[in-house]
């Protein structure tokens, strides 16, 4: 077995993997992550975690060195909103190079392919992004 870390891990994150063995890629996510951070690889500062925002979300990609064998850690996925409780990583899949990211309780309401976010528009809606 192999433990892969992620390089910004707090207590109680609740962590959930997906893997593609085809790939050589997992993807974990941390759907109670409190980091106030938003965006692709995004800088974690320890500073930017606050209890106010409860439950934000992350998830983070490994890809497997094929010489070494070793998982390194290669991106930081976070949702675009910083709304508190929005479980972003409540689920993950892998499919080729598009990774499926469900926000159980995601609210801002969007209908549609790349809707305005508005976070709270629509208490607890939910919400699947995908990253390519």
């Amino acid at each position: 077995s192999t433990l892969l870390p992620s390089i910004h891990a707090n207590n109680n994150e609740m962590i959930v993997a997906s893997i593609n063995d085809k790939e050589n890629v997992i993807v974990t996510s941390a759907y109670r992550d409190d980091n106030l951070i938003t965006g692709i690889n995004a800088p974690l500062a320890v500073n930017t975690v606050s209890n106010a925002n409860d439950d934000i979300g992350a998830a983070y990609v490994f890809i497997k060195n094929q010489l070494t064998g070793s998982w390194q850690q290669v991106y930081i996925i976070k949702p675009l909103t910083t709304e508190a409780g929005q479980h972003f990583g409540w689920r993950s899949e892998l499919f080729g190079n598009r990774i499926a990211i469900a926000a159980k309780w995601e609210s801002s309401g969007g209908e549609g392919i790349n809707p305005d976010l508005v976070p709270g528009a629509s208490a607890q809606s939910g919400a699947v992004f995908i990253f390519e």
